[in-house]
């Protein structure tokens, strides 16, 4: 795959050190900060700017919300086996760790949210990705498969995929470079791919590649879906080759999807014909691949979800004292601990107030008949088990005199979140460098009354 020369306008390139290799990717940022976090991996022979002008995703990944990414791979390859560490060129190298390093760099410089990135790879860095979600090797928000299927050595070392995610696959029927029911690569293209493995990394021991439908049916198990997919034909241009979409869902399980290209070779759908339809098969220019990734990346990161709605309360005893929960994010322990109301989701079957009644009542033992007005509303946004939420919360000032919290009834998820509780004073939360949500929660709480000269609730 060669590369091309124009750079796609607003792509950034970045340089990083991971285990003291310097390494760089591009960036094409997103017009709001912080974003979800997209990450498209190239193939064999080019590079990120490569993928970023095939694929359109430079300018497509930010319209679409997300801070994207194209990593460039040492040598223009991605280690999907490993006989690649015992290259010269590449002992050291780490790409997994450069893929994390990324996201980290770019989450603590506030571009990118901190949550589950998702990952999209073409031919190489596609066995790649799928080798990173097999393995679960990082926490990611889905995977997409562009022209490429799992390397066998992967499908050994984890005959079923360790964590689920939703998968994507865009793959051709006729590509010989990455074959549809698997084996090694044929024709002229994989000819000259291995004679340049040879030359740079000497004999290529790569393996074979595993079919496609049988990658699949891995994905399908491993997630949980119904083994009987939907069916559907797509409407192609005329001319195009035919599309068929099969699609696998169940009950809470992250779907799997295969765009089935009938006749398609070897490349990015809806890109270019880089090299003559005999070397690489037909690109299909009657499926806009990028559109689709973009799609399923919007939805496993949750920009399209509705603004959830929670209820929370201001609990103060006969002391003035709030009650606030100390909790943290199991999936990021890094981030620390933080204080918080107590309070959670609305269900939709609840009105505000019902809903923070059951959580006081689930939470803290606490049952009361009734509350008084909303005192309070805010939105908020934040990142939790690797995804991010947009809340709208209202909030109640409920007094209770004196009351031993009793936490027995909390569910297992709050469970998981919630270390402790402590009452707090207006002098302690003056003083306290903890942080504490709201972030504005002292003054919230002077305006309502629960501080100052006003009688206590």
């Amino acid at each position: 795959m060669p590369v091309p020369r124009a750079t796609p306008a607003g792509l950034e390139r970045r340089r990083i050190v991971v285990g003291e290799i310097e390494r760089t990717y591009r960036l094409a940022a997103p017009p709001l900060s912080p974003a979800p976090l997209l990450v498209a991996l190239h193939g064999f022979g080019t590079d990120g700017q490569g993928l970023a002008q095939w694929s359109g995703l430079a300018e497509r990944g930010p319209a679409a919300g997300f801070a994207t990414v194209f990593p460039d791979g040492i040598d223009e390859v991605w280690a999907d086996a490993a006989w690649l560490a015992d290259a010269p060129s590449r002992r050291g190298v780490d790409d997994v760790a450069f893929l994390g390093a990324i996201a980290g760099a770019l989450s603590a410089e506030g571009v990118a949210r901190r949550t589950d990135p998702y990952l999209v790879g073409l031919s190489n860095g596609a066995s790649f990705a799928e080798h990173v979600a097999r393995l679960g090797q990082l926490r990611l928000s889905g995977v997409a498969l562009v022209a490429a299927s799992a390397r066998a050595a992967s499908r050994t070392a984890c005959p079923r995929p360790s964590r689920a995610v939703p998968a994507l696959f865009l793959v051709g029927t006729a590509d010989p470079v990455a074959p549809y029911d698997g084996g090694p690569p044929r024709g002229v293209m994989a000819s000259l791919a291995r004679r340049r493995v040879r030359r740079r990394f000497g004999e290529p021991r790569w393996g074979p590649l595993v079919a496609v439908e049988e990658v699949v049916a891995d994905w399908v198990a491993g997630n949980g879906c119904s083994p009987d997919p939907i069916v559907d034909e797509m409407a192609v241009p005329t001319g195009a080759p035919a599309v068929t979409r099969l699609s696998w869902s169940g009950p809470d399980a992250p779907g799997v999807t295969l765009y089935r290209i009938e006749g398609g070779g070897h490349g990015w759908p809806g890109g270019p014909q880089y090299a003559p339809a005999f070397l690489v098969g037909r690109i299909s220019r009657g499926l806009d691949a990028t559109g689709i990734v973009l799609e399923a990346a919007r939805q496993a990161a949750g920009l399209d979800e509705p603004v959830r709605r929670a209820a929370r309360a201001f609990v103060v005893d006969a002391d003035r004292r709030v009650l606030l929960f100390e909790g943290g994010d199991p999936a990021a322990p890094e981030l620390g601990t933080w204080w918080f109301t107590p309070g959670g989701g609305v269900e939709d079957d609840e009105d505000e107030e019902t809903a923070v009644r059951r959580e006081l009542f689930e939470e803290i033992g606490l049952a009361v008949d009734a509350v008084g007005p909303v005192v309070h509303r805010r939105h908020t946004a934040f990142d939790l088990f690797g995804r991010h939420f947009e809340q709208d919360d209202a909030f109640f000032v409920v007094g209770v005199g004196r009351h031993a919290v009793d936490e027995s009834r909390q569910t297992e998820l709050e469970r998981e979140l919630v270390f402790g509780h402590r009452w707090w004073s207006e002098h302690e939360l003056m003083e306290t460098t903890e942080v504490v949500h709201p972030t504005d929660l002292l003054s919230v709480l002077r305006r309502v009354g629960v501080f100052g000269d006003a009688p206590a609730p």
